[in-house]
């Protein structure tokens, strides 16, 4: 039962980072962007509106930020985001070198 929740863990983590990531990418796509600063600017963007919109959520349903009242909860999520995305940050900015190696196809 332990190895399916933390398969489950890590899926959740490897969404939250591929939401960060998708909405960077589609920025890079629709204004053009290519250079890898603007890579990591997006991404760090993306992970900033990330983590705003959680903790509007949080507060919107009614938290009032004390740590055993489920802001712990939500500090976790936007600490596990940043691990993710920094993951998916540096897949995307050195994907092209791999690919002009012809180590990927």
């Amino acid at each position: 039962m332990l190895q399916v929740m933390f398969v489950i863990f890590v899926l959740f983590v490897a969404a939250q980072g591929a939401a960060v990531f998708g909405t960077a990418y589609l920025a890079s796509k629709r204004f053009g962007w290519t250079g890898w600063l603007t890579k990591i600017g997006l991404m760090a963007a993306s992970y900033v509106a990330w983590i705003s919109f959680t903790i509007m959520g949080y507060s919107a349903l009614g938290g009032d930020g004390g740590l055993m009242d489920g802001f712990g909860m939500v500090i976790s999520l936007c600490f596990f985001a940043l691990v993710s995305s920094t993951i998916y940050t540096l897949i995307w900015l050195t994907y092209p070198i791999f690919r002009e190696r012809r180590l990927v196809h």
